[in-house]
């Protein structure tokens, strides 16, 4: 996903070559999550500039590099605080990217990410399996089969950015 991701700033942004990602420094999943994107990037042309975060005071610290880096956009890992992620680019002008909805509804510019309602209902089917005596090792993992593209268009009308009708065609949700 975060391939796809990346291609839909690109769309989004054309001619966009630096891309910030805030990860966070507290979750064991980001060393993951920063490898895959960096490894997706070169084949969009895009450089990657990951900063790891814990905490306010270190994410304003991060929009302050990204000032002096020259960051065209941010990309932010699901598990940080939206609110004060979604202030502060929208107070940079920088688009920011999410992998959730809510971040949209709070001021990012986009989100891409499997529905969450299915992990919902997909975690609630693996614990009524677990509860009846099945061996938690023993269940296949599961990857999301649907996914969901949200665009802020009053973000982006606040950036100046025009959306692609391209994009627009493929959007399941726009927010006004």
């Amino acid at each position: 996903m975060t391939g796809k991701r990346l291609q839909l700033m690109g769309e989004m942004l054309p001619g966009l070559r630096r891309i910030v990602m805030l990860a966070n420094a507290d979750d064991p999943i980001s060393p993951h999550l920063i490898a895959e994107t960096e490894r997706a990037a070169p084949s969009l042309g895009l450089q990657i500039h990951p900063i790891p975060v814990s905490g306010h005071k270190e994410i304003e610290a991060a929009f302050a590099v990204m000032s002096s880096e020259q960051a065209e956009a941010v990309i932010m890992q699901s598990s940080l605080p939206e609110q004060i992620i979604t202030t502060l680019a929208l107070k940079q002008r920088l688009p920011l990217v999410s992998t959730t909805r809510s971040a949209v509804d709070a001021g990012a510019l986009m989100s891409y990410a499997g529905r969450l309602a299915d992990a919902y209902r997909g975690a609630a089917r693996y614990v009524d399996k677990i509860l009846r005596g099945a061996n938690p090792a023993e269940l296949p993992v599961q990857e999301p089969t649907r996914f969901e593209l949200v665009i802020n268009l009053k973000t982006a009308k606040e950036l100046g950015l025009s959306v692609p009708q391209t994009l627009l065609a493929r959007v399941d949700e726009v927010i006004e």
